[in-house]
């Protein structure tokens, strides 16, 4: 780790909380890296991060503060360390599989974002990232299609590695929404939600150099307001669209194909703050 300078070896007199050596572990207040008992977040030196607490109650408001400001610095060092353990260990059967359950043609798309089996979690885990395409959390899937977040995550992106170049991209809502969109050939990535995540979004387009986007919103009233929502906030050329089915991954997996989207996308008109400011 590139913070080891600020991490207060354990001793004799004062052993690790976890395992209760007093040697190899050491903490950053609350926030134990421990080198023999296993956690959920494995760090880059090959230990664990743990989060112990001692008289939380009786910490000032201060203190407690600086904790949680160096817990998420640790979580937000361990989220890359814990993807990549869990990808060397995810069978290309295994995708295979979560392809076939969610009505995928092929496992690539899976693969352009990172897609990992949580042994841990029962379920299947998407790096979120910022628009530098750092890791900031990771959303988790089960088979029954339950998600949640692994715990000191921040919400970001779903973009596939590579992000391929398009004459536009399109906006999806989760991961697997955006594998369907990469299955059809499309350059696309995906909010967590129907809301959030516009300064990423803006920040990802800019970076990529597109000039159009296309927000697909889920067939429902929240997916629309979520997807006028986050129009309202860009700075390029929009058009939003629904399908004939809830979403994305349901149209690909009831055979839609990638014509019947282009044609949807050909009626709507492009819209926004660039097209106002050619005109005006």
């Amino acid at each position: 780790m590139d913070e080891t300078s600020r991490w207060e070896r354990v001793t004799i007199h004062k052993p690790c909380p976890i395992c209760g050596k007093p040697d190899w572990c050491g903490r950053i207040m609350d926030v134990i890296c421990c080198m023999r008992v296993q956690s959920e977040r494995p760090t880059k030196n090959g230990g664990w991060i743990h989060v112990f607490k001692i008289n939380s109650s009786k910490k000032s408001p201060t203190t407690q503060t600086k904790t949680q400001k160096k817990i998420s610095e640790v979580l937000k060092m361990s989220m890359p360390s814990l993807m990549n353990s869990w990808i060397k260990t995810t069978t290309q059967s295994e995708t295979r599989e979560f392809a076939v359950l969610l009505g995928l043609p092929s496992v690539k798309p899976l693969e352009c974002l990172s897609a990992a089996w949580s042994f841990r979690h029962h379920a299947w885990a998407f790096p979120m990232r910022n628009s530098n395409n750092e890791i900031t959390g990771i959303r988790l899937r089960d088979k029954s299609g339950k998600k949640w977040t692994v715990t000191g995550s921040k919400q970001g992106l779903f973009i596939p590695q590579p992000l391929p170049p398009a004459d536009f991209l399109l906006i999806c809502e989760g991961p697997t929404d955006t594998a369907a969109a990469l299955s059809l050939g499309y350059s696309a990535i995906g909010r967590p939600c129907c809301r959030g995540c516009e300064f990423e979004v803006n920040q990802t387009i800019a970076k990529n150099k597109f000039t159009n986007v296309v927000i697909v919103a889920d067939n429902d009233q929240p997916g629309i307001d979520g997807a006028n929502a986050l129009a309202n906030s860009l700075f390029c050329l929009y058009k939003i669209i629904t399908l004939p089915k809830k979403d994305m991954r349901e149209f690909v997996k009831s055979g839609g194909k990638k014509e019947v989207i282009d044609c949807i996308i050909n009626q709507q008109l492009w819209k926004g703050k660039y097209l106002r400011g050619k005109e005006g």
